[in-house]
């Protein structure tokens, strides 16, 4: 096996909140054994007003709820552990274009010009993967198809985090922002990574000023007070599937086949789901020296019947077309009431509910989650 990476150090280039989710860890549990940086223990949820005043509410979780990391850090370490078990990692390689034969999918193209062969290529390029492009799966992605984030690492003494944030993930909503997502402060060891949602991809859009006016609120200039920022980022969430996540000799992970959670910006766990379905059906497929599409097929077929993905993609599903036809202080009071998500037993509730193959608490789990006759959506 051969890991390409478009980076010269894997992690360099990745653009995100830093962290992991509990049940990003029901499908890797190997990973609390990486370079963690903080495990978080309950949450903080900020509403600015107009005035330069707040309100605030704080809630502890049943447990660990998310575990920041510092890409990196951990990326360089999690590409390691494939390479322990007999994987490849070649760096600063950037993929160009995919080798088809017979209208299956052989290989990939390097920017070098080499071809490299493969019983089967499994796809984690990205929101715009040339890979999926090129096999016909990935259309062009604009407008309410994306959401677009600014991203940011704020350096700061380990104590003063330690001081301002207590392990707490903190989550902000402002009337005058996109309110389409939460800006986020997350702390790590040595500083906090800030997120900054800017909404919809459309002309109107200008991340910069946004990332700008929330940088300025009196709250958080107080949070980052003696901080230094460190690095940007800039990525965009896809809020739409692809039609189609395999083809003969190929699968599609990650960002790159949409698997993203609308509205709360959850990328980690569904690549972590993804990509461990995705690692099951090709270890079949190249044992049974069959890539066929009827075989790939089993990825697709897995991915639907988690029952995480369904509840997960439901809920965030219908926020987006609940929120999109409500005034901006309805959308602020709904933003609140998802976020008990990272404030909550669910995630403990649904990690369970895998774990033993429950389908009651599963039920419970997701009954809690959405809430929708609090959200006072039509029809429910």
């Amino acid at each position: 096996m051969v890991q390409f990476e478009k980076a010269s150090t894997p992690g360099t280039k990745n653009a995100c909140g830093s962290a992991i989710t509990a049940t990003g860890m029901v499908y890797a549990p190997y990973l609390l054994e990486g370079p963690i940086e903080v495990k978080v223990t309950g949450s903080r949820v900020y509403y600015i007003l107009r005035n330069n005043k707040y309100c605030m509410f704080e809630t502890v979780m049943g447990g660990y709820g998310m575990y920041t990391i510092h890409r990196t850090k951990f990326d360089p370490w999690h590409a390691q552990q494939a390479c322990n078990a007999g994987s490849e990692l070649r760096t600063a390689t950037t993929i160009t274009d995919i080798i088809k034969e017979d209208d299956k999918v052989v290989g990939v193209t390097t920017d070098e010009g080499e071809k490299i062969f493969a019983e089967v290529v499994i796809d984690a390029g990205g929101a715009h993967s040339i890979v999926a492009r090129k096999a016909g799966l990935l259309g062009r992605r604009t407008g309410t198809d994306n959401i677009l984030y600014a991203t940011a690492f704020v350096e700061l003494p380990e104590k003063i985090v330690e001081e301002r944030f207590k392990q707490l993930c903190e989550w902000y909503l402002t009337i005058g922002g996109s309110n389409y997502s939460f800006n986020w402060i997350f702390p790590m060891r040595d500083g906090v990574s800030v997120g900054v949602a800017g909404g919809y991809m459309t002309p109107k859009l200008n991340i910069r000023q946004q990332a700008q006016e929330f940088l300025n609120e009196p709250i958080i200039k107080e949070k980052l007070k003696g901080g230094k920022i460190k690095s940007w980022g800039i990525r965009t969430d896809p809020e739409k599937l692809i039609e189609k996540t395999y083809a003969p000799g190929l699968i599609v992970t990650g960002h790159a086949a949409g698997f993203v959670q609308p509205f709360i910006g959850e990328g980690m766990s569904f690549g972590l789901m993804s990509g461990r379905y995705a690692a099951e059906t090709a270890a079949e497929a190249i044992s049974s020296g069959d890539a066929s599409e009827e075989t790939l097929a089993n990825y697709e077929a897995r991915w639907k019947n988690d029952p995480l993905f369904k509840t997960m993609r439901i809920y965030g599903q219908t926020l987006k077309d609940y929120l999109l036809k409500r005034p901006q202080e309805e959308i602020i009071n709904t933003m609140i009431a998802a976020s008990h998500w990272y404030a909550s037993p669910v995630p403990f509730m649904l990690k369970d509910g895998v774990k033993e193959n429950d389908t009651k608490k599963l039920e419970k789990a997701a009954k809690l989650l959405i809430r929708l006759e609090n959200l006072g959506i039509p029809g429910t």
